[in-house]
């Protein structure tokens, strides 16, 4: 892998991201698997990734796109999923989205309160246009294993509806000529504990079946193993999957399982300073391409073309002015040489997708590793000056006036 590294390395210069469309590929046969039982529509969950090259391999799999706003819509359209395959989801849905997207044709849409669905009442009241299938996002208040900013299923979070008001929001439907398809839930993100999805997943069976409904929206959230290597119970899952759902048709929102492990960000080690409890290994890399470390404490897993031979305790920085730049935490790992590259596993997930212009420095290149060992730039790094592209100057402002 090293001579395949500095090829690309020298072709797109550091820091870069670089997507494997193997490990692509067997997690989306992972998860097809899992549901080869059932009546499966598997989406991907666009804000993990939304590069069009991505969408379209996801496309060529049989993958829809799930997505949040007009941005990840167009990105999903690029990559030639149709609308046909699309759902959207989020807060705060605007009336102009709503009818824009229902004049585009998308398949489902998940609401995510009572006020949501009361402007899908008064869309359909004053706009001749069809309406995508509506589901209805429940909140099951419960608690997993997480951080707690991608926790989405209690109470006290801003998602979903209580399952102490579906019956109000059955009323309302009916009141305002609306027909529900069925529910949504999605109780978080990076879980690897199999019981919390057989808990909502039985909770949400339960509910569809209690209601009449035939069609379920089960999210996403499957984790990945990072540096701590746990993972899903994928057998457990399917077990509980063929027996809770085989009356039903089943959509999905799998963003990071799908995506997260075959994505590395590659930077290139420039400066080792010692100090007297460990290496920090300070790269041309950041937090402002890879943001999960500093934001989440997310601990990645990282290997380098060039390690030196004894371990030690090593911490792997950006070159930001901050000193929560961190991209690998502390770790007792053979430390990179200077001028080595260095790849920051699991990056394939909220990675360019949370990226951003801090310091003034450009959002990277992404590359794309097929399965034949040809490599493809499906994103090219922007210039030095790219944040100032769509900035105004005007007019000094002049404080005597």
């Amino acid at each position: 892998m090293k001579p395949l590294l500095e090829h690309i390395a020298n072709a797109v210069n550091t820091p870069f991201f670089l997507y494997h469309e193997s490990m692509i590929k067997s997690r989306i046969e992972d998860v097809l698997n899992v549901f080869s039982t059932v009546d499966f529509q598997p989406t991907f969950a666009v804000k993990a990734n939304a590069n069009p090259f991505l969408l379209s391999v996801f496309h060529a799999y049989g993958i829809g796109a799930d997505f949040i706003s007009r941005g990840e819509f167009e990105a999903s359209r690029a990559g030639g999923i149709p609308t046909s395959k699309m759902t959207w989801n989020g807060n705060v849905k605007s009336e102009d989205d709503m009818l824009f997207f229902s004049k585009q044709g998308i398949q489902n849409v998940n609401i995510d309160s009572i006020g949501e669905l009361q402007k899908w009442g008064h869309l359909k009241k004053n706009h001749n246009v069809p309406l995508p299938s509506l589901f209805l996002r429940i909140n099951p208040s419960i608690e997993v294993s997480t951080h707690p900013y991608i926790k989405t299923g209690m109470k006290q979070h801003k998602f979903g509806i209580s399952l102490h008001d579906i019956d109000t929001c059955l009323r309302i439907a009916q009141e305002v000529g609306l027909t529900l398809q069925g529910f949504h839930i999605h109780i978080g993100s990076q879980i690897t504990d199999s019981d919390s999805f057989e808990k909502a997943y039985s909770t949400i069976s339960k509910l569809s079946r209690q209601y009449g409904f035939t069609n379920i929206n089960i999210g996403g959230g499957w984790g990945i193993p990072y540096f701590d290597k746990k993972q899903l119970d994928l057998q457990q899952m399917k077990s509980f999957v063929t027996s809770l759902f085989s009356h039903f048709r089943i959509w999905c929102e799998m963003g990071r399982y799908l995506i997260g492990e075959a994505g590395w960000y590659i930077v290139r080690a420039c400066e080792n300073r010692e100090s007297e409890v460990e290496t920090m290994c300070i790269t041309d890399g950041g937090m402002n391409h890879l943001l999960r470390p500093s934001l989440y404490k997310a601990h990645h897993s990282f290997s380098s073309t060039d390690p030196i031979p004894q371990k030690k305790s090593v911490r792997i920085m950006g070159r930001l002015c901050e000193t929560g730049d961190i991209l690998v935490p502390s770790t007792v790992q053979n430390c990179p040489k200077e001028g080595s590259l260095i790849a920051i596993h699991q990056s394939g997930a909220y990675g360019f997708s949370m990226a951003n212009h801090y310091n003034g420095f450009p959002l990277p290149a992404e590359v794309f590793l097929s399965q034949n060992g040809e490599w493809t730039i499906i994103r090219k790094a922007e210039s030095n000056t790219c944040f100032l592209d769509q900035c105004d100057s005007g007019e000094r402002y002049d404080i005597t006036h």
